[in-house]
């Protein structure tokens, strides 16, 4: 499927959307393709002259740990196929990682600092809450011998929680910094979409746009597992939706923009946006098809350094 028809359009920029399928682990498979390789194992000993030259011998027949598909891999096929349309303007690509904000408060700082200086993690931390502390004492023992401005920190810090720390503040005029830093936490995974208006020059275009606004719909949802379709149709579980392969051409030369085979996360279809036009047959005019989609991990310097 593919929008335009024509070939013999002088834009050369193309854009490939490929399906693909998640290659699963087949659970009754691997529990039958395990208990025959024990099986072999088996075959090597015997027991009073009785043989267990078999798994089958052993388990039966096996029936039960037989699974109706021997494959490791989706129960059912990517649908649709590919769909080809003319590469967008303006794309998109938001790389993102995120910090959090940190309180080191002043034990914290003055140990930051004496490990920064040398000193070992725990001596840090002793010398530290040894700076602290010496503080807390001289302000008990000897206030009229500090500085103005340290007593005052010290008051505050000694001050009863809630209100009496906003009243110390208040009067004395200071307030404690709580040594705020910046950590770096994690990778956001990546997001990207694109727009596409589709206008219908023949009966057969309007028929490919159709089938590529719906392949995309099916592929976004999931296939419905069922408990047992043959006495009641209760879903009890899904199949994964298959991730595309995202491909970006101009004239024949792939582009250096790649994704990771992203999950398909959004669908938005307007159609006929910008008239009130229908064809006899029934269909739109015009259709705006919005794609969202969305990588199923986040990226490294690797990822980077390998065209990503």
């Amino acid at each position: 499927m593919k929008y335009p028809l024509s070939d013999t359009e002088q834009y050369q920029g193309k854009i490939m959307f490929r399906p693909i399928e998640e290659n699963y682990v087949d659970i009754p498979r691997t529990a039958n393709q395990t208990i025959r390789e024990a099986g072999g194992v088996l075959s090597q000993f015997t027991t009073d002259g009785i043989s267990t030259s078999s798994v089958d011998d052993v388990f039966g027949s096996g029936n039960k740990f037989t699974s109706k598909k021997q494959i490791n891999g989706p129960s059912r096929a990517a649908a649709g196929g590919i769909v080809t349309l003319y590469l967008p303007q303006a794309i998109n690509v938001s790389d993102q990682v995120s910090y959090e904000r940190i309180d080191l408060g002043t034990i914290g700082a003055i140990g930051a600092e004496a490990f920064k200086s040398g000193n070992s993690l725990l001596g840090s931390v002793f010398k530290a809450g040894s700076a602290s502390a010496n503080s807390m004492l001289d302000f008990i023992t000897n206030p009229s011998g500090m500085r103005k401005d340290l007593a005052s920190l010290a008051a505050v810090r000694l001050a009863p929680g809630g209100v009496g720390t906003g009243a110390a503040k208040s009067v004395l005029g200071v307030t404690v910094n709580p040594n705020t830093k910046s950590l770096f936490r994690g990778v956001e995974l990546r997001t990207f979409g694109f727009t596409f208006k589709m206008i219908a020059t023949s009966a057969a275009e309007a028929q490919s746009i159709e089938q590529i606004v719906k392949t995309f719909r099916t592929e976004l949802y999931p296939e419905a597992i069922n408990a047992n379709p043959e006495f009641f149709n209760i879903p009890v579980g899904y199949h994964m939706p298959n991730k595309y392969r995202i491909t970006m051409m101009y004239n024949g030369v792939e582009l250096p923009i790649k994704f990771l085979d992203a999950n398909l996360i959004s669908v938005q279809t307007t159609y006929n946006p910008s008239s009130m036009g229908w064809h006899a047959d029934g269909k739109p005019s015009e259709v705006d098809l919005t794609l969202a989609f969305g990588e199923p991990r986040t990226l490294s310097k690797k990822d980077i350094g390998d065209g990503y």
